[in-house]
């Protein structure tokens, strides 16, 4: 693993213990699978920009000045707001989309639950695209 991952997963470690969570947190905080996660901070797979927004996201880190900080050598800027305690998953529904956007409305007021919401929704988009992408290269590119 190369010195900026390092300090990226140094940087990770800091942060999730200052932010008193545990690694599943973590993962559910930026919308992935904790293995995918671990194999981020191992270096094992590269970082997207979907990737990037998504772990400032869950490390309360400004988006832009989180992960790209860390990896060129700079101190990451903290939101000040814990906003990732709201996640949104993949598999979520109308249902626990509105749970959400209530819990965020009720903590931080409707135009920033509106904001989280949209922004949440384009990420779990990107990655159903992404994994859909990944099926299809896995099955051969064949339809099914």
């Amino acid at each position: 693993m190369d010195l900026a991952r390092e300090r990226l997963a140094l940087a990770m470690n800091d942060r999730r213990l200052e932010l008193g969570l545990y690694w599943t947190d973590v993962a559910k905080r930026a919308g992935m699978t904790a293995q995918n996660l671990l194999r981020i901070r191992n270096g094992e797979i590269g970082l997207t920009p979907l990737s990037k927004r998504a772990i400032d996201r869950a490390m309360s880190w400004e988006p832009g000045r989180g992960v790209d900080h860390v990896l060129n050598a700079m101190r990451p800027v903290a939101t000040g707001v814990d906003v990732p305690a709201f996640a949104v998953a993949p598999g979520d529904g109308i249902e626990e989309l509105l749970a959400t956007w209530k819990q965020v409305r009720d903590t931080l007021g409707e135009e920033q639950a509106d904001r989280f919401i949209v922004q949440a929704l384009r990420d779990r988009d990107a990655v159903r695209e992404r994994d859909r992408a990944a099926e299809s290269a896995d099955d051969g590119g064949r339809e099914s």
